[in-house]
């Protein structure tokens, strides 16, 4: 009995470090290369202000809520699909008759 527990115990282990290894093997195969990245992050800074971008922010128009409540568009409710009678009540006739079951409607007509 204690033979096939450490058998267990050794079999559970060599499957979690397969396991283990495949998939860091697959993360390595599939990770991105940063290398671009980290040379666009190190390329130096131009010192030099950009006015216009300044300026531009300054002019920028801020809404408060109330205005733009009343720019954009009162949501509407969902239009209703109207269906024909005609054509629910025969679709309601075709699935009463396939179930075998008989209402008072579909012997009236």
């Amino acid at each position: 009995m204690e033979e096939k527990k450490w058998v267990w115990l050794g079999s559970i282990t060599l499957v979690t470090a397969l396991i283990w290894v495949a998939l860091d093997g697959y993360h390595q195969l599939v990770r991105q290369d940063r290398l671009g990245t980290v040379k666009e992050l190190l390329k130096p800074i131009d010192p030099r202000l950009n006015t216009q971008v300044l300026k531009d922010i300054e002019l920028r128009k801020e809404y408060q809520l109330l205005e733009a409540e009343k720019l954009l568009p009162s949501p509407q409710p969902p239009l209703p699909i109207e269906a024909s009678s005609s054509a629910v009540q025969l679709e309601i006739n075709r699935s009463t008759t396939e179930s075998g079951i008989s209402s008072g409607s579909a012997q009236q007509q």
